[in-house]
């Protein structure tokens, strides 16, 4: 696991632009379009799906190519037609034994050494936003506000906040 963690970085920040520190009602209006059609593949599979989003060079937004992940993991590939913006991945079915309503400390990672933002659907409806530079993370909308598992089970393992820095977020996963 901390090998293939380390090659996600190195790829991430060999791939991606600055990051934005926020983002604006047009992109996160294609980020929910686009990670609610992920969303049923992942709950069908039980995998995570990614890819990168982007600006083409006639100013619309855009996705590369989608991978298919595993149960916790996925690797997106770059586009060379897009200026990257931000990550975006489907955090796969429902598993009581995974805390899949909040992104994970891999996610930000990735996020933050690949100088982007990220989106994360969760089995629960939610979308997250990580902020790449700053390594926080904003509840975009929460619980069925986007596609959800119909085998999801409200604060199962433990109740979700609307925001978290890093340093909540290791504690979050350490307790």
């Amino acid at each position: 696991m901390a090998n293939r963690l380390a090659a996600l970085v190195l790829l991430l920040a060999a791939l991606a632009g600055p990051a934005r520190a926020e983002w604006n009602d047009a992109e996160r209006k294609f980020v929910i379009q686009t990670l609610n059609q992920l969303q049923k593949l992942s709950f069908k599979h039980h995998r995570e799906y990614c890819g990168f989003l982007g600006v083409t060079a006639h100013g619309k937004f855009a996705t590369g190519g989608l991978s298919q992940g595993t149960l916790d993991s996925c690797f997106p590939i770059k586009p060379d037609y897009l200026t990257v913006t931000a990550s975006f991945h489907t955090h796969g079915g429902f598993d009581s034994t995974h805390w899949s309503e909040v992104p994970s400390l891999q996610d930000v990672d990735s996020d933050a050494a690949g100088g982007t933002n990220g989106w994360v659907a969760t089995p629960g409806g939610r979308l997250w936003f990580i902020n790449g530079t700053t390594r926080t993370l904003t509840l975009v909308c929460g619980p069925g506000c986007m596609i959800t598992d119909p085998n999801y089970v409200p604060n199962v393992p433990g109740p979700v906040g609307s925001a978290y820095t890093y340093d909540e977020l290791q504690r979050l996963f350490r307790d």
